[in-house]
């Protein structure tokens, strides 16, 4: 079993489809669990909305957004936190908004999923179209604003403050979403607030801890999809610091891990230099804790920017790897390879931009350590999964 920055840690938690608290060190598990999730989720990472009505007024000079976009959204706050809420915690939706009237007066934005099928989600996770719904963010002011009740679901919290399993309604959610056109009015920013209480039923729950209500804001940016489909054509600087978020959508070869495991690392990742079309010197670097730090190397490539890198890992025990104290076998256990394709996102005016990165980490066992322990060193890990690289300054 291969141990290092994509294996569990204290800041772990699992997603089976909803997001889970956190477990104890080194134990990601699949486990069904609760709590709320964002405007275009549902047991599908897709939602229902409901619309709800708002004052028409004005709508920026760009005109009403029309067509494809990714959207970007990471958490920036939280008035009572659990790991479920961690600043920093980042998660991608593909958007198509459709207005809901021709030309350019004051217009609805009306999202369906621009994913395979009508999904909202990328397709490396093979979502599902949501059921048919009218959600209509409305004109109000100088931006596209959506409130929601997202009625009672989801389970609370239990006494050491993580969200408890079970078939629970227990919480009553309410959420209010507003976008609007960035300075350049090439791409929308905005802001995402969920609110959640313990309702009746909840309080009346002997499991559910009376310090269940929280409210979480997020910040979102959504990016045309063809100008991320065009490349990037300008030189990328990288922060100094980023809040890294992993999202799996494919795990071989370990049970360390499972898909749907979303989380933020506790450890940040570094960034040094730049890259871009005329010139690329810049190495991403990922920090493991009690091992050896992961450094990536950024290429460029006809618009394509690619981070990679490789290093000998260690093996710990299968069954270490689902507790708080990794039992290392042998220092040098695997071969490890990791290689992802990174989008630039601009976040804001300054320049912040966050990467979000699709790749692969394959650890393949060296043949000593194969041969010596078979039962935990021989099997290659093939893990898939999405990057989310948020610069500290804008993480929350």
């Amino acid at each position: 079993m291969r141990q290092g920055s994509w294996w569990p840690d204290t800041a772990g938690m699992t997603r089976t489809r909803i997001l889970c608290g956190a477990l104890t060190a080194l134990a990601l598990l699949a486990t069904a669990c609760g709590g709320g999730d964002d405007d275009d989720d549902s047991a599908s990472r897709a939602s229902t909305e409901e619309t709800a009505a708002t004052t028409t007024t004005e709508v920026p000079a760009p005109g009403n957004p029309d067509g494809d976009f990714l959207l970007l959204r990471w958490s920036v706050d939280s008035d009572n936190p659990t790991p479920a809420s961690t600043v920093g915690l980042a998660t991608t939706r593909l958007w198509s908004l459709s207005p809901t009237c021709e030309g350019n007066d004051p217009c609805g934005l009306t999202p369906t999923g621009a994913g395979e099928g009508g999904s909202f989600d990328p397709p490396e996770f093979g979502g599902e179209a949501p059921p048919e719904t009218t959600v209509v963010y409305e004109p109000e002011n100088d931006v596209w604003a959506l409130e929601q009740d997202l009625g009672a679901s989801g389970n609370c919290r239990g006494a050491d403050g993580n969200y408890i399993q079970g078939d629970f309604t227990t919480m009553d959610g309410f959420d209010r979403s507003e976008y609007r056109w960035d300075e350049s009015g090439t791409r929308l920013v905005g802001t995402k607030t969920e609110t959640y209480t313990l309702n009746d039923a909840g309080r009346a729950n002997a499991e559910c801890s009376p310090d269940s209500d929280e409210v979480i804001s997020y910040d979102v940016v959504l990016v045309p999809q063809a100008e991320i489909d065009a490349g990037v054509d300008t030189t990328v600087e990288l922060a100094d610091e980023y809040v890294q978020t992993r999202e799996v959508y494919s795990v071989e070869g370990t049970e360390a891990l499972q898909v749907f495991d979303w989380r933020v690392f506790e450890a940040p990742a570094t960034g040094a230099g730049s890259c871009g079309p005329d010139t690329c010197d810049a190495t991403l670097t990922f920090d493991q804790g009690e091992f050896d730090p992961l450094e990536l190397e950024l290429s460029y490539d006809d618009g394509e920017l690619t981070a990679s890198g490789t290093q000998v890992g260690v093996c710990i025990t299968a069954a270490s790897a689902v507790t708080n104290d990794p039992e290392v076998l042998t220092e040098e256990g695997y071969d490890v390879e990791f290689e992802m394709d990174l989008t630039p996102i601009v976040l804001d005016e300054d320049g912040n931009t966050a990467l979000v990165g699709n790749g692969h980490l394959v650890n393949t066992p060296l043949p000593e350590a194969a041969a010596e322990f078979p039962d935990d060193c021989a099997t290659v890990e093939d893990i898939g999964a999405y990057q989310y690289l948020i610069p500290a300054e804008r993480a929350g």
